[in-house]
C-alpha cells in the first residue's frame, strides 16, 4: 500500500451543504491580486449517486486546475509584447504612449505570466483594478514619497495616497496592447 504525502496540499473537498454537495478545488494564486482562486460546483443531493457525481466532478475539477497549472507554452506576456513592439510600426508618439504602459502598468501586473495561462478573467481583474486606482494599490493607507533616498517628507512635501482611477481610454489603450500582442502570438503560433 502506498502512503501519500503527508505534507500535499489537497487536491480538493466535496462539503454537504443542506441537500446539495459542493465541490470546491482549489487552483492556484490569482497572478493580478494573488488572492485564490478557487473552481466550485453543485450537485443536487446527499444519496450515494449524489456522492459518485461529486466525485466525478471533484476529478474533472483537479484535472481543470492541473491543465491551468502547467501550461502548453512557457512563452511570457511581456516576450510577446517585446517582440510584438518590435515588429509593428507605429509613429514615434504612439511608440513612446505605448512604451510607458507596458513599462509601468502591463509588465508589473502580467509580464511574467505565461501566455498559456493567461485568462478573460485576469484582463478583466486588472482592467477593474486601474478603473479603481491607477498604481494598483491594495486599498490600504501608505505615503506616496517624491525621493528615493533618505528625506524630509515636510520638505519633499509627500502626501498619502489617495486612490485616482485610470481613464477609460487609457484602459482601453492599454487593452488594445494586449489583444494586439496576442493577436499576433496567435498568428505566430
Amino acid at each position: 500500500m502506498t502512503r501519500a504525502r503527508a505534507d500535499a496540499r489537497p487536491r480538493g473537498n466535496i462539503e454537504t451543504r443542506g441537500d446539495s454537495l459542493r465541490i470546491r478545488v482549489y487552483a492556484g494564486p490569482d497572478p493580478v491580486t494573488g488572492k485564490p482562486i478557487y473552481l466550485r460546483e453543485t450537485v443536487r443531493g446527499t444519496n450515494e449517486a449524489a456522492h459518485r457525481t461529486a466525485r466525478r466532478a471533484l476529478n474533472r475539477l483537479v484535472a481543470e486546475a492541473e491543465k491551468a497549472r502547467q501550461p502548453s507554452s512557457t512563452i511570457s506576456l511581456g516576450h510577446v509584447i517585446d517582440e510584438w513592439l518590435r515588429v509593428t510600426e507605429h509613429e514615434d508618439s504612439t511608440r513612446e504612449t505605448y512604451v510607458g504602459y507596458i513599462e509601468r502598468t502591463i509588465k508589473p501586473a502580467l509580464g511574467s505570466m505565461s501566455i498559456a495561462k493567461l485568462s478573460v478573467r485576469h484582463l478583466e481583474t486588472l482592467y477593474a483594478e486601474l478603473r479603481r486606482c491607477r498604481v494598483r494599490c491594495d486599498g490600504k493607507p501608505f505615503i506616496e514619497h517624491k525621493a528615493e533616498a533618505e528625506h524630509d517628507c515636510v520638505v519633499v512635501k509627500c502626501r498619502p495616497h489617495v486612490c485616482k482611477p485610470m481613464a477609460a481610454s487609457t484602459v482601453r489603450q492599454i487593452h488594445s496592447i494586449i489583444s494586439g500582442a496576442l493577436s499576433a502570438a496567435v498568428r505566430w503560433d
